[in-house]
């Protein structure tokens, strides 16, 4: 689910959060088809902030990775932990 946009140090953001429906489970949410994915994962809710870039593309900023990343595409997946 995308949150509402808003105005963070003169760029837009967003927050993505995927929440899974089935008690006990987790979430695995990962962007452009496993070509990365947030920092917190593999966990319920996961939830990921992106921001607009000067080209109009949305970007993950990791901190592990200390790079951010275009993403065009987000995917989440519920899993049983167990």
């Amino acid at each position: 689910m995308a949150g509402p946009i808003s105005m963070t140090g003169g760029c837009n953001t967003v927050t993505i959060t995927c929440t899974a429906q089935t008690a006990g489970f987790d979430i695995y949410m990962d962007f452009d088809n496993g070509a990365n994915n947030p920092d917190t994962n593999q966990m319920n809710p996961v939830a990921a902030l992106l921001t607009c870039n000067a080209a109009g593309a949305w970007e993950y900023m990791s901190g592990i990775a200390m790079a951010s990343y275009q993403i065009t595409t987000i995917s989440c997946f519920e899993y049983d932990p167990g």
